[in-house]
């Protein structure tokens, strides 16, 4: 296990989470397109932290999950980029695989792993995704103010699952 990488790469996570999260709660207040440029580029970030992190684990299941979540992520950036240049709705529904993948592979890591709190971190990870996963199904029916709640609840959730368990991951490596 290569403890560095897996840090540095739930840091980048992080903070591509948390980047998510600032944008759908700003884009609940008043939609921009700078709203949805931070999603492409905290998506982004995310991908970019599960790959790091699915580099520097041992286990395998552990690591195909981090693979699974870094391929929604990164399924998730470049939706929120074809919202960007053409609104539509394979955008969405791009979105809506982005999300659920995540919320796969953060359930996979929970039930892999063995360290309880990685486990709350992950499942967090997992119930915000899904539920992100869920807005974009609202979106798709027209409940643009169902899809937006549920959005910003999924992302903040998520970004409290990865603070988690950099919190801990820190703490255990002093």
């Amino acid at each position: 296990m290569n403890e560095a990488l897996i840090l540095v790469g739930l840091l980048v996570e992080v903070i591509g989470q948390i980047t998510s999260a600032t944008s759908e709660t700003r884009e609940l207040l008043e939609e921009s397109d700078l709203n949805i440029l931070l999603t492409v580029i905290g998506e982004g970030l995310q991908s970019i932290g599960e790959a790091l992190q699915g580099i520097g684990v041992e286990d395998p299941v552990i690591s195909a999950s981090s693979y699974i979540e870094s391929a929604g992520a990164g399924a998730s950036s470049f939706a929120a980029w074809k919202e960007l240049m053409e609104n539509g709705e394979e955008a969405i529904k791009l979105g809506i695989l982005g999300d659920g993948l995540q919320g796969l592979g953060a359930a996979l890591s929970a039930e892999a792993g063995d360290v309880p709190v990685l486990q709350l971190g992950d499942s967090l990870e997992s119930i915000g995704a899904t539920l992100e996963s869920i807005g974009g199904v609202a979106e798709l029916k027209g409940e643009e103010v169902h899809a937006q709640h549920l959005a910003v609840l999924g992302s903040w959730l998520q970004a409290t699952g990865g603070l988690i368990q950099l919190i801990y991951l820190t703490w255990e490596a002093r």
